[in-house]
């Protein structure tokens, strides 16, 4: 049977463990790992509890590389996941940790697409055409975006259009009228709300 030789710290990295079993490393745990494992020098192992040791190895060197790539930004679920195979992390091991990280909001898919859109709206003046296909860009759910997408008011979208087209009309071509409803609608702005804005603006051409 074999057994556990050695359990050494890490010099890199405070915490962290590395397990020898019959004088040949074995895997890296965390010190909260070798304790709920009760591991220790001169411990028998079993191949069952060496399968799950490997597991809780594997887990938590996911769950690590999943926080280091939240520091540069929140991410969806699904950046996450195909984050993590792309790093050749194994989907058995990804899927915990996915579950680990909703659960203690690491990863919220609703709050991420409530912030995107609140976000966007402010800065880049977009529609909610154009949201929508962000959002699905990032991997949000469709039921997730439909619901954040309806809770944006109108006045929302007459703001958008107004800061865009004041934007525009500095540009010639913008001040006139036609070209500039052209434009707003290929933004995915609804006619109703463009309309109602631009008959506010003074254009040479104007035609509502």
């Amino acid at each position: 049977m074999a057994t556990i030789t050695k359990i050494q710290p890490q010099v890199k990295r405070d915490g962290y463990y590395n397990i020898f079993v019959d004088d040949a490393f074995f895997c890296s745990l965390s010190d909260l790992q070798v304790s709920v494992l009760s591991l220790k020098v001169g411990q028998d192992l079993t191949t069952e509890l060496q399968a799950d040791i490997l597991k809780s190895s594997k887990v938590s060197k996911t769950y690590s590389r999943a926080l280091y790539y939240l520091q540069y930004g929140p991410r969806s679920v699904a950046q996450m996941r195909t984050y993590l195979i792309q790093k050749d992390y194994e989907l058995e091991y990804i899927e915990p940790v996915l579950e680990t990280l909703q659960s203690e909001h690491y990863l919220d898919d609703s709050l991420l697409a409530t912030n995107f859109v609140l976000e966007r709206q402010n800065s880049k003046h977009r529609s909610t055409r154009q949201l929508n296909g962000e959002l699905r860009k990032k991997g949000i759910a469709p039921d997730i975006i439909e619901q954040v997408l309806s809770e944006l008011e109108d006045d929302d979208q007459l703001i958008a259009i107004r800061s865009l087209a004041t934007k525009k009309m500095k540009q010639a071509r913008y001040q006139d009228q036609t070209k500039m409803t052209q434009y707003l609608l290929r933004q995915g702005f609804t006619y109703s709300n463009v309309k109602e804005v631009l008959a506010e603006l003074a254009f040479s051409d104007n035609k509502f």
